[in-house]
């Protein structure tokens, strides 16, 4: 393992990675350990720019005034502004994401909120008591409101936004575990706000009629994401102090049928 001159702080979508995964694949994603991030996909850029025009005024974005990035003289600027850790765009898709903000936007504010008066990209860095020491955490709030105990996170997709759709991904993504490690930093940062802080998820189509849908867990998903959060941290602890980082098991494992597909297989009649 490489000697590491910071420590590795956990973050909710490593936390992510580590329960849903295994211990070595969060070690392998995480900047300062592995240092292999996954590629963003398309859509995950796409859902950046549309963060950047709702929640930081365009911040970060390079508009690249080319037809297409097949050219190279459109691919190396395309690099160029991804090296410099910009999000590369061409101008018609500049525009398209304008509009797609605007309607956000709109459908927000029917429902009664503004992502303005407050502080977007927030920054965080707090312990998270373990028995071999403490563990360094970091996150980073898409958008705290100006009393500092609302947590807006905006979640994007060119799906759907129904109240399935969103439990679904609540449950399947970093949601519920975002919310957990996001309510504990606040309250450890500043004690007074224990029991006042509420998170809620602002899921986004990405196309007409550009639905959204606010979300809040209820109790069982914060117990969930408290469940996730909390093996996360004994998790990373563990490996951290131990410098081992297990995959999914550490010997030959011993895999059952399912029962449905064994009585599948019984029920079907021999050719004669």
């Amino acid at each position: 393992m490489p000697e590491k001159t910071e420590t590795p702080a956990l973050s909710p979508s490593i936390g992510h990675v580590l329960t849903t995964e295994s211990a070595l694949h969060a070690y392998t994603v995480h900047r300062l350990l592995g240092n292999m991030p996954r590629p963003v996909t398309a859509p995950q850029e796409g859902g950046q720019l549309i963060h950047a025009g709702m929640l930081e005024e365009w911040k970060g974005v390079e508009v690249l005034d080319f037809d297409n990035f097949r050219t190279n003289a459109a691919k190396e600027a395309r690099d160029a502004a991804r090296e410099a850790g910009l999000i590369p765009v061409l101008r018609e898709k500049y525009e398209h994401a304008e509009h797609t903000v605007g309607r956000l936007n709109a459908r927000l504010a029917d429902l009664g909120i503004k992502l303005t008066g407050g502080e977007a990209e927030v920054s965080m860095e707090w312990n998270e008591p373990h028995e071999r020491g403490d563990v360094l955490c970091h996150g980073r709030i898409d958008y705290l409101n100006d009393t500092g105990t609302v947590i807006y996170d905006v979640k994007t997709t060119e799906g759907s936004v129904s109240p399935q759709a969103c439990a679904n991904a609540l449950v399947n993504g970093p949601g519920a575990i975002q919310a957990a490690a996001y309510t504990s930093a606040r309250e450890k940062l500043d004690p007074d706000l224990a029991g006042r802080i509420r998170v809620i998820f602002l899921f986004c189509e990405l196309r007409e009629p550009y639905a959204v849908t606010p979300c809040e867990p209820s109790g069982s998903m914060q117990e969930l994401g408290e469940s996730r959060w909390q093996r996360a941290i004994s998790e990373w602890g563990t490996c951290l102090a131990d410098d081992e980082w297990p995959s999914h098991t550490l010997g030959i494992l011993r895999v059952d049928a399912p029962p449905w597909a064994l009585a599948q297989e019984l029920d079907k009649e021999f050719p004669v």
